[in-house]
């Protein structure tokens, strides 16, 4: 069984056909793997993973978390199943790290209800798997982009879900960080996790990835393992780039690579052709 399934699920932001952006999507996130949603700005990437998560009601079509459908689970019922960190998550001021952490357990206990000693297993554990505990009493203002993107990951992971869905965790970081984030997604999956992703950098979906899902104009136009997906053919019809797609010498996963019309060289033999036609008219 998957994790998720996703059946002609569409989304709308307004009236009118032009204001559909996920048109009839059918897809499925395998259990206990990591899973890369890509495709061009734009193209619907984003709102398929917070139409999955019920933050964006869908228009039409049902969507399955672990065999239930989604329309019918209460919040805390579906916040059991599946945790979601957005793009954009942002910290009340002054908050510690162990205190935010600790806001995962919400769908675990009512309302005034304290911590209990499973609250705080579940804190720690989180803690440890993103290599956090050492940052546990820091202030979040404190830490740097990557830190505070591995806290708001063991935020997620402290709801104890067995599906996480991250919306482009490895924006704004530099390479090393997002190479810690997408190491702790590995790692997940390894434990049983079910991870879905949104990235943009398309190598790197490539050399994590188990499974990709390839968005384009609300729908879905390549699914499956990164050898059969990312192909010259499908990142020239997608991404508008003519590229060579070469094995990667560290893992074998598929590297792409664009062609030099794209590169630094090609752009000054424009310019300088440009200045030879000016000067001649």
């Amino acid at each position: 069984m998957s994790a998720i399934e996703a059946e002609d699920l569409r989304a709308s932001y307004g009236d009118g056909a032009d204001a559909e952006v996920l048109k009839g999507i059918s897809t499925s996130i395998p259990r206990g793997r990591l899973t890369v949603i890509v495709g061009p700005n734009g193209s619907g990437k984003s709102t398929l993973l917070m139409t999955l998560a019920r933050i964006m009601a869908p228009s039409g079509g049902v969507v399955r978390v672990e065999g239930r459908d989604s329309a019918g689970l209460r919040g805390r019922e579906l916040a059991r199943l599946l945790a979601l960190l957005p793009q954009e998550a942002t910290a009340p001021e002054g908050i510690r790290v162990w205190e935010l952490v600790s806001r995962g357990r919400h769908p675990h206990r009512g309302f005034w209800q304290p911590l209990g000693a499973e609250d705080h297993r579940a804190v720690e554990e989180a803690l440890e798997l993103t290599g956090c505990r050492e940052l546990a009493q820091r202030r979040m203002v404190e830490l740097s982009g990557g830190q505070r993107q591995r806290v708001w990951i063991a935020l997620a992971l402290a709801q104890r879900s067995p599906v996480l869905l991250l919306d482009e965790p490895t924006a704004h970081l530099d390479l090393s960080h997002a190479l810690d984030v997408l190491d702790i997604g590995v790692r997940l999956t390894a434990a049983g996790k079910t991870v879905v992703t949104v990235l943009h950098d398309l190598n790197l979906a490539a050399r994590y990835a188990d499974r990709i899902i390839v968005v384009d104009g609300g729908q879905v136009v390549g699914a499956g393992a990164p050898t059969e997906v990312i192909t010259p053919e499908l990142v020239g019809e997608v991404f508008g780039v003519a590229a060579l797609v070469v094995p990667d010498p560290e893992t074998g996963s598929p590297l792409v690579v664009p062609r030099a019309q794209h590169g630094p060289a090609a752009v000054r033999a424009a310019v300088e052709a440009a200045t030879d036609i000016g000067g001649a008219a």
